[in-house]
């Protein structure tokens, strides 16, 4: 599955720490897929991806593609943030109950926030330098 993109222009406000291990989900973010891991063991599917099973202790993950998809928990405007993200404040923050389980927290798109309840879709966001991801209201089914 391909995800939206959309462009913000400028920095990241901080860029991620890439390593061998994380390398992975960032391709497949500048791709267009969301990816994290699930425990062969025990099957715990998490968010972020992890090497070491936060449910079993294992560290034979393997990596999955995710929807996007999902329902906004709750959320927050931020109104005096960091310096780093303050160019794009106010901005929201929410907590997304993504379809297949895991749970995230991420900046949500649109002058006003969601409802809670409401459908919403990953997306990644494309910086000047770089990917990030953020979430936006779902279209209509």
């Amino acid at each position: 599955m391909s995800l939206q993109t959309v462009v913000l222009p400028g920095r990241r406000g901080i860029p991620p720490r890439v390593n061998t291990f994380t390398a992975r989900f960032w391709t497949a973010l500048e791709e267009g897929r969301l990816e994290s891991t699930r425990c062969r063991a025990c099957a715990h599917l998490g968010f972020p991806p992890r090497r070491i099973c936060i449910a079993c202790g294992a560290q034979d993950p393997e990596w999955v593609e995710l929807s996007g998809a999902g329902v906004l928990y709750s959320s927050t405007v931020i109104h005096a943030g960091p310096s780093l993200y303050w160019a794009g404040g106010p901005y929201t923050v929410g907590i997304i109950d993504l379809a297949e389980g895991p749970r995230l927290v991420t900046r949500v798109l649109g002058s006003l926030p969601p409802p809670i309840g409401s459908r919403m879709q990953i997306v990644v966001t494309r910086h000047d330098d770089g990917c990030l991801f953020a979430a936006i209201p779902a279209a209509a089914p």
